[in-house]
């Protein structure tokens, strides 16, 4: 591997143009090599907005055949996820794919396995895991800054009626709303908690009358008396809106609120918030989204273990997967095989 790690891109749409091509070029040691899509119009769109001349092809399997190339970010339409990332293994070529990795248990499996065969990293695309913020508030447990957590709590409330109302589809696919929206959530939600899920209850409600639930709270169970809430709504007014997490532990509580960046600890020894540095870039479109790109081209130049990986995505498919038939049968759903 040279000194500059090359990179290729396959898939050029909107998630790709504001997610990954903007943050590689922040990379003075990182070469945008090859851009790969279908898409004539997204190629148009893409070179527009880049300040560099990487190779285009208009079809995968040639960028891939010629070469060169380090490492490949795959941010395809999500039926074609498995196909990519195998091609890109199978080429040698370490892999960052967007979420979700595949849209079966067994497809994710069989990515997993093909990766360890070929010893070949294979990083997912949940970027929350690469925040300061987050990264902070888990040090901060480790630490033991606020005793053993026996709680973990998430709200995610936002403004998505009019798009739930006008495009429900879009809430319906790649899992539903339990995976496609909130994976994210459900992520760090088990990363803060420390632990392995056990058992999901859902109950979630269709408010406004589509196809799609719309609202609803998750309850995980994890191993040592952990639990963790997840209340999500796609239904409230804008000045409603709320993104934050709360730890509880037996030694004082820790409140993360991602949007100011403020992580406020309140103690025997008194309440103090800190607030993130500056990162010192513009990552786009969220925190964390520089931050895995630079993670995963470290992993692959040191040759260790990226994170997070083909496990963890399976983690949190199986516990979206079991809200959602937690609510269809109104029940628990124990993730060790077995239902009480």
């Amino acid at each position: 591997m040279t000194d500059t790690f090359r990179i290729g891109v396959v898939g050029l749409g909107n998630w790709a143009r504001r997610a990954y091509l903007p943050n590689i070029q922040l990379m003075d040691d990182v070469e945008l090599a090859a851009v790969s899509t279908r898409s004539e119009a997204n190629m148009a769109a893409a070179l527009k907005e880049l300040g560099c001349a990487p190779r285009t092809y208009n079809d995968y399997a040639a960028m891939l055949a010629d070469g060169g190339l380090d490492g490949v970010i795959v941010a395809t339409s999500a039926e074609s996820h498995r196909e990519v990332a195998a091609a890109a293994l199978e080429a040698g070529c370490a892999v960052l794919c967007e979420k979700p990795l595949a849209l079966s248990t067994e497809d994710c499996t069989a990515l997993l396995e093909l990766a360890e065969a070929r010893q070949l990293a294979l990083q997912v695309g949940l970027e929350f895991r690469h925040a300061p913020i987050f990264v902070r508030a888990v040090e901060a447990i480790a630490a033991g800054e606020i005793g053993q957590p026996v709680l973990t709590e998430c709200s995610i409330f936002r403004n998505k009626r009019d798009s739930v109302l006008s495009h429900p589809e879009r809430y319906l696919q790649n899992g539903g709303v339990f995976i496609e929206f909130l994976c994210h959530y459900l992520d760090i939600m088990t990363w803060l908690s420390g632990d392995s899920p056990l058992g999901v209850t859902c109950q979630a409600g269709r408010h406004l009358g589509t196809e799609v639930y719309d609202h609803g709270a998750i309850e995980v169970e994890y191993s040592d008396d952990m639990f963790g809430v997840l209340e999500y709504s796609l239904l409230v007014p804008a000045f409603c809106e709320q993104f934050e997490f709360c730890v509880l532990g037996d030694g004082g509580r820790m409140q993360i609120a991602p949007k100011l960046g403020e992580i406020t600890f309140i103690t025997n020894a008194g309440s103090r918030t800190d607030k993130m540095a500056d990162p010192g870039h513009p990552s786009q479109p969220y925190p964390g989204s520089y931050e895995q790109i630079r993670a995963f081209i470290e992993a692959v130049r040191s040759d260790s273990l990226v994170r997070p990986d083909a496990r963890t995505w399976l983690q949190v498919m199986a516990m979206g997967e079991a809200a959602a038939r937690s609510v269809a049968e109104k029940t628990r759903v124990s993730l060790a095989g077995e239902d009480d």
